[in-house]
């Protein structure tokens, strides 16, 4: 069954809604409820649940896509246009290393399609994003000081030249004494200092294990954090998938079921009027049969005269 009917006549399209899910289904069980995260679970199911309940004919029924649950639906339902698309090239900048030619979510990129390599939308884009930021950067101070410091001097009016102080020669004179004069005081001084460099060593060493320690605890600490945050992700991915399928289930059930629904008033009116119909039809009949009666005996009763005229 194809995915889109075209109305020979008018040549409007309409979603095969069907064939969708049936798509997108495939593409969840191959790869969409191991590869997406749960924020991408939950774009794709409010993708689906979007495309079911509306009237969506082209790509300019939805925003600017930001998740690759997104882009998936994009290309289901319009892989023709998309990569030809300005979609498409927010996409590729949205997820910069990907390849959107691919189904799962992928750093293989750029994309490799085929229509994608011709896309004039991409280069209008980072186009229009460079020339804001050059007008941003237009409207900042031309200063040779930090942003903090704006009242300085601009660079064109700093001085061409620093003036230097001038040193008079025998204005500079050696001191007349020694800093330390007395040999004892060398030992004193080296002495106090040697037994406080050892209490710094001593406290560097108690500071430097104490604080491994506390990497080591960290580390721990960390493991059991990433150990905690994969068994909740692998609990909330089995929920999002149970979640996903009976919605699908659900969905499917309710189509059914108003289906049915339709089809069941479409008999009943079917049946009134072919009731209708059929009474109207046998008043036509007896009346045709009454009046070819009522022919026939006028037809004799005239014979009848001619006869007795005779």
């Amino acid at each position: 069954m194809p995915l889109w009917f075209v109305d020979q006549i008018t040549s409007a399209k309409s979603l095969n809604k069907d064939r969708f899910l049936d798509t997108m289904e495939v593409h969840w069980n191959n790869w969409a409820a191991i590869k997406l995260s749960p924020t991408e679970i939950d774009s794709w199911k409010n993708m689906v649940k979007l495309v079911y309940t509306s009237n969506i004919r082209t790509m300019t029924s939805f925003g600017d896509p930001r998740t690759w649950a997104e882009i998936t639906v994009h290309k289901v339902l319009f892989r023709g246009e998309f990569f030809q698309s300005r979609y498409a090239a927010l996409a590729q900048i949205k997820f910069p290393d990907a390849n959107l030619n691919e189904w799962e979510p992928n750093k293989n990129g750029p994309t490799d399609h085929p229509s994608f390599v011709k896309n004039k939308y991409i280069r209008q884009i980072l186009l229009s994003r460079e020339l804001e930021q050059a007008k941003e950067l237009a409207k900042r101070p031309w200063s040779c000081e930090l942003e903090d410091h704006r009242s300085k001097r601009f660079c064109s009016e700093a001085p061409s030249s620093i003036t230097e102080a001038a040193v008079e020669p025998g204005s500079v004179t050696r001191g007349t004494t020694p800093l330390i004069s007395n040999p004892e005081d060398i030992t004193k001084v080296f002495g106090g200092l040697e037994s406080q460099l050892a209490s710094v060593r001593k406290a560097a060493e108690e500071n430097t294990k104490i604080h491994q320690q506390a990497i080591d605890a960290l580390q721990k600490q960390h493991q059991k954090d990433i150990d905690r945050l994969q068994k909740e992700h692998q609990e909330d991915l089995k929920k999002h998938r149970k979640y996903t399928h009976d919605t699908i289930a659900f969905i499917r059930e309710n189509h059914r079921k108003d289906t049915e629904a339709a089809k069941k008033i479409h008999e009943e009116k079917l049946s009134t009027l072919r009731a209708t119909y059929e009474g109207a039809i046998s008043t036509s009949d007896k009346a045709l049969q009454e009046g070819m009666t009522a022919l026939q005996g006028a037809r004799l009763e005239i014979s009848k005269l001619n006869k007795d005229k005779n």
